[in-house]
């Protein structure tokens, strides 16, 4: 349970002051990408395990990254907006600050890019959830709480 409400809240409190175009829009965990990363992974207890392939934790999450703000969406669930700041930006990744309300303190993301897509890193590092680009004026359709992104 803490896993998936430490992911929720990864989610639910990013975005740049100064915009990262490659970040901007929206993004959806992909299931079978994120599981596939953490079948790599040889030391999971199987606690982990058994709490990482539940089949309703991954796929269910959407980031969207504004040019200052971002939302998650969970299970259809909107998040606050949240503001955040980029501190480091590499040829495939940056960092961004955030404040967590879920911890209650500023939290520094590191996000990887690839080809159409970004990892967040989960199980300390061990492992990365997977996100693909989503439609955004789809999902605007869907949740008001979009209109301003």
């Amino acid at each position: 349970m803490r896993l998936m409400l430490s992911l929720i809240a990864c989610v639910c409190f990013s975005c740049s002051s100064a915009p990262e175009q490659r970040l901007l829009g929206a993004w959806r965990s992909d299931k079978d990408l994120t599981l596939a990363s953490i079948e790599q992974v040889a030391d999971l207890s199987s606690d982990e395990r058994a709490s990482l392939y539940d089949r309703t934790l991954f796929g269910q999450l959407v980031h969207v990254w504004g040019t200052r703000q971002g939302i998650s969406i969970f299970k259809g669930e909107c998040g606050s907006p949240t503001p955040y700041t980029i501190r480091d930006s590499t040829s495939n990744s940056i960092t961004v600050e955030y404040y967590d309300s879920f911890y209650e303190e500023a939290q520094s993301k590191v996000i990887y890019f690839g080809v159409q897509q970004i990892a967040l890193p989960i199980l300390g590092g061990r492992a990365r959830e997977i996100f693909i680009r989503a439609d955004l004026d789809a999902l605007k359709a869907q949740y008001p709480c979009l209109s301003s992104f």
